[in-house]
């Protein structure tokens, strides 16, 4: 069996590596606003272009963005129960009417599953 290609060092960015350090400025200097207010890779490709006379591609900006981005991602770790072991809920509102008044009572509905 064969092993896959795996780089031993990070491949050369001749152009963009330069803007490397402005990049992780701006990035984070984002995490602490809120989302919607966020530079993407496009804004990050205009500024850089704009401010300081970045000569090269929008593809690599926005690869180098998009590994940035991933190495703060949470890992999603899947809850693995053997079957039996595990209940689901659903949980809600419904309206009743009493004589006096109509309320809103919450509502429980086991869906699967048992616990033992």
């Amino acid at each position: 069996m064969q092993l896959p290609y795996t780089l031993t060092t990070p491949r050369e960015v001749p152009k963009l590596g330069l803007f490397h350090a402005s990049i992780d400025e701006i990035l984070r200097l984002d995490e602490t606003q809120p989302v919607k207010q966020r530079h993407t890779a496009a804004r990050i490709f205009r500024r850089l272009k704009d401010e300081q006379g970045y000569l090269g591609g929008y593809t690599q900006v926005q690869r180098y963005v998009a590994t940035h981005r991933q190495r703060g991602r949470d890992t999603f770790i899947p809850l693995d129960r053997a079957p039996g072991r595990r209940m689901e809920f659903g949980f809600g509102e419904i309206q009743v009417d009493f004589p006096e008044v109509r309320r809103k009572v919450l509502e429980e509905e086991k869906v699967s599953g048992t616990v033992s």
